[in-house]
């Protein structure tokens, strides 16, 4: 019997994909510029994708924040209370600009009541997860948060899987994943004997072209509350 539902946030929970169509960049240039620090839309974009490797790279567990190494990258010197500030920003500027994904309070809502636990294992650092969750008011249904952070290896890896069914006290058949990545959520959870929930939502359905004719997934859905029809 089925006692926890691992969740992914974007494109799952949250619809992310316009966001991360060039407005992050945007976002991020803006609070530069609140700060005093200007930058073009171009030097922007390139420091966060070196950001973004070096955080990897460094394999660190919610050690450094973002915008400590994106200002690195562009030569900009400031204090961790004002990296940690402009971090928040960002956070506030994300929150605003995504939505939850249809059916979701009412899932969620419904999955709480009937007793099941729930996790989100998520690429997002872990105080960026837990500040979206509290902004749209659904973090007191989830009981553990895994951030890329979190274990310092992202979701692809089998690390955060483990390290959440470790955490919880669960055994893989008791869990189910829900996501919409076949290589980040799907595939890496079925190695572990996690049952799996493809999350299949417009664009926000993500998947490469040699898998778009089939899913590895134990189930697919269009809806998350149609996972309730899978649960219950």
């Amino acid at each position: 019997m089925f006692k926890c539902v691992f969740f992914d946030v974007g494109g799952t929970l949250v619809d992310v994909k316009d966001f991360f169509r060039g407005r992050h960049i945007e976002a991020d240039r803006e609070i530069l510029e609140q700060f005093g620090f200007k930058r073009t839309g171009e030097e922007v974009m390139v420091a966060v994708e070196k950001a973004r490797m070096a955080k990897e790279s460094l394999n660190l567990r919610g050690a450094v924040c973002f915008f400590q190494v994106l200002c690195q990258n562009l030569g900009i010197k400031v204090s961790n209370g004002v990296a940690l500030e402009m971090d928040y920003l960002f956070i506030e500027k994300f929150s605003r600009d995504v939505e939850l994904l249809d059916s979701v309070r009412f899932t969620l809502a419904e999955l709480g009541r009937r007793g099941f636990r729930m996790a989100i294992i998520s690429n997002f650092d872990e105080k960026f997860v837990r500040n979206v969750l509290r902004f749209f008011e659904i973090g007191e249904y989830f009981e553990l948060v895994v951030g890329r952070d979190t274990t310092g290896l992202k979701k692809g890896e089998l690390e955060p899987f483990r390290y959440a069914l470790e955490k919880l006290g669960l055994k893989p058949c008791e869990v189910v994943m829900v996501g919409d990545d076949e290589y980040q959520d799907i595939l890496p959870a079925k190695k572990l004997g996690i049952k799996t929930v493809k999350v299949e939502i417009g664009e926000g359905a993500n998947v490469s072209k040699e898998l778009k004719e089939k899913s590895y997934a134990d189930f697919a859905i269009k809806k998350l509350s149609a996972l309730l029809e899978i649960l219950l």
